[in-house]
């Protein structure tokens, strides 16, 4: 029994619906940048009562679900949308005016997601770690798997970050 057990936690663990429910959250630097699947109404409440409280929502999702977009007016939050690809590299463009965006300390507090928190979060999370830390391709992938991100399943995001896709 314990083994069905384990054995249905895992396929659940590993499913991206899965990720979204337990927000896949994290804190990429303290007090500055954080990382999620889609917030829910709550979580962004939760968000605005910490400290410091979030001032910009990221969104790599392209169309931003109008609780986001209300809830960021009605609390004077900046939104940033991304239409990022869990399946296609992103323009480089793009990944410039997001690195603008992370970089920028009028945004921090700052909470960057997509749908689950995995490919397109994964990548541009991998891609700051690589321009503004140092990080190397390896050290990045391996906090992407932190967060679920299984190569298995998808590997763009794991190719875009260790083909060095960089800004210029």
């Amino acid at each position: 029994m314990r083994t069905a057990l384990l054995t249905i936690a895992c396929l659940a663990a590993t499913q991206p619906g899965c990720a979204r429910i337990l927000y896949n959250h994290g804190e990429v630097e303290p007090g500055r940048i954080y990382r999620s699947a889609q917030p829910s109404p709550l979580m962004l409440r939760r968000a605005l009562h910490r400290e410091p409280a979030l001032r910009a929502l990221v969104n790599l999702r392209g169309r931003t679900p109008g609780f986001e977009s209300a809830f960021a007016a009605r609390h004077g939050l900046r939104l940033y949308s991304f239409d990022f690809s869990a399946s296609r590299p992103p323009p480089a463009a793009e990944i410039e005016r997001l690195l603008a965006v992370l970089r920028d300390p009028a945004n921090h507090p700052l909470l960057v997601h997509c749908r689950n928190g995995v490919d397109r979060t994964g990548y541009a999370i991998g891609i700051y770690r690589q321009q503004e830390h140092g990080w190397s391709a390896r050290r990045a992938l391996a906090e992407m798997r932190r967060y679920l991100q299984f190569e298995t399943l998808n590997d763009v995001p794991a190719r875009v970050v260790r083909d060095g896709l960089r800004a210029p």
